[in-house]
């Protein structure tokens, strides 16, 4: 489990940058069902990983985690 430390900026910085990201994420999955072109779909298909991958990002250092442990988190996807 991981605790975010209110005291330290740096940790809620990021707390609430993942918060962000993830209600981006949702809006462009709810927005991602409503599409019906190709072009966009592919838009927002991008758009999902690209936010997906900052959110992992973020969520690596909030944990900080090693490359070893990302690196085996990120080979089980």
């Amino acid at each position: 489990m991981c605790l975010i430390n209110e005291s330290d900026s740096s940790d809620r910085d990021r707390h609430d940058k993942v918060v962000r990201l993830v209600e981006q994420m949702l809006a462009a999955k709810q927005d991602l069902a409503s599409v019906y072109i190709d072009r966009d779909r592919n838009f927002y298909e991008r758009k999902c990983a690209d936010l997906d991958r900052q959110i992992d990002k973020l969520v690596y250092e909030l944990y900080r985690l090693t490359d070893e442990e990302i690196a085996a988190i990120e080979a089980g996807e």
